[in-house]
């Protein structure tokens, strides 16, 4: 799956309702276990099952914790 066109992770902090700082320790996180590849023209995934395994996991893990 590839983003074929310039998106910031400052826009991608604004689509999803985070910070930069947290977009930015995500996605480098991402970088090093190969999960995308970023660049200044967008970003690619090789892997989008993982991720979206990742995002099903991390889904699955709000909806059992408590609320304050």
């Amino acid at each position: 799956m590839e983003i074929d066109f310039p998106i910031s992770r400052q826009d991608v902090a604004e689509m999803t309702g985070t910070t930069l700082h947290t977009v930015s320790r995500i996605l480098s996180a991402w970088e090093q276990q190969g999960l995308v590849e970023g660049g200044a023209n967008g970003s690619c995934s090789e892997t989008p099952a993982r991720l979206h395994g990742i995002a099903e996991s991390d889904s699955a893990d709000r909806d059992r914790k408590p609320g304050p």
